[in-house]
């Protein structure tokens, strides 16, 4: 993981205008720094955010290699179907989409940020829409960078992703560098 500070994760973090639960996740996230030190997933206690659990997901990624689901939460897996735990990411995305999302996942696990908007066609009911915040802790000694996603949207559970008629990207994802701040910026 690039040298970032605190304070330059704090910038970013107030830059993107997130939805409640997201910025709850992101505020969690930055109480774990250890000054400067970007925090271990082994602090990370997921019942202070218990209401988000159920639509996080903690993945496991070695950059330019693979990314793991290790964990995800009941409302994820009940809406795609399946159990995700122990999947490999990056498979189930269409093949145009594999290098993105490796590349997306390498630059989180190297220190920065993703945020995703997208806007949800049903198949039954209202449009939808997600905003996705992905995270990173510190790198292990074996290069494996632990990674933790939320999607901040509500899914009735009748409806399953088969019921999603088309999923619009309000804008690309966004990945962006934790950056130190410039010598005389507040």
């Amino acid at each position: 993981m690039r040298r970032i500070t605190k304070a330059a994760a704090e910038d970013v973090i107030e830059k993107l205008s997130l939805g409640a639960a997201n910025r709850e996740l992101a505020g969690y996230w930055l109480s774990l720094w250890q000054g400067n030190d970007p925090p271990q997933y082994e602090r990370f206690d997921s019942a202070r955010l218990s209401a988000l659990v159920p639509n996080m997901m903690l993945f496991e990624v070695l950059p330019e290699n693979h990314v793991t689901v290790r964990k995800a939460g009941i409302d994820l897996c009940r809406i795609l179907r399946e159990d995700l735990d122990g999947t490999d990411w990056v498979r189930p995305a269409p093949v145009r989409c594999h290098g993105v999302r490796m590349r997306n996942f390498s630059a989180v696990a190297r220190g920065a940020a993703m945020i995703g908007r997208r806007r949800i066609a049903m198949a039954v009911g209202s449009t939808r829409y997600n905003e996705e915040l992905v995270l990173p802790f510190a790198p292990r000694s074996d290069g494996t960078c632990p990674v933790i996603g939320h999607a901040d949207w509500k899914m009735d559970y009748h409806l399953r992703f088969t019921a999603i008629t088309d999923i619009e990207n309000l804008a690309h994802d966004s990945i962006l560098q934790f950056r130190k701040r410039a010598s005389g910026d507040l």
